[in-house]
């Protein structure tokens, strides 16, 4: 079983900095594929996936914090195995490094960006598999959480309202 600090680690510290890592690690892997090439190693695509949080109407960043310490944290109660939770320079953004399968052999970073209360964009850039093995037990495993589902309809008032930042973009 691999330890949390055998692990590398990619703490970035604001929404921006996270921006313009998965802008390049984007244009990477997209150009490389265009060309026809493998895909090298560690050159996983970006992945954003969205939950629905069902917490306190106007919580904290000190509450959130506490939440994923005491959800995903040192006592590794949700993944079996002790995680790490990290703080960024911003409010609502949090990092996160978690087991992506059950025996504990892979992890699987986040950046978790919980701005809007209610709906929490979780951006990773580790293999498919992992991710969403992490995202299960999160949404199947802890109370208040779930996969967010938007009919295709509301994508256009999504949009709008700028609910979801990144599909406008």
């Amino acid at each position: 079983m691999l330890q949390t600090s055998e692990v590398e680690t990619m703490l970035l510290s604001s929404r921006l900095s996270l921006a313009d890592v998965f802008e390049a690690r984007m244009n990477e892997s997209y150009y490389s594929r265009f060309e026809g090439h493998r895909q090298e190693a560690d050159t996983n695509l970006v992945k954003s996936h969205m939950v629905e949080a069902h917490v306190s109407l106007d919580p904290t960043h000190d509450e959130l914090l506490r939440l994923l310490r005491d959800l995903i944290g040192e006592s590794g109660a949700l993944f079996g195995d002790p995680a790490v939770v990290r703080e960024t320079e911003e409010a609502f953004f949090f990092y996160v490094k978690v087991p992506g399968d059950s025996r504990g052999e892979q992890w699987v970073e986040f950046h978790i960006d919980a701005s809007n209360p209610r709906f929490w964009l979780l951006h990773s850039m580790d293999k498919s598999v992992p991710v969403d093995w992490a995202i299960s037990q999160l949404v199947s495993r802890a109370a208040g959480f779930d996969r967010a589902w938007l009919p295709v309809l509301m994508l256009p008032v999504c949009v709008a309202s700028r609910l979801v930042p990144w599909l406008g973009a």
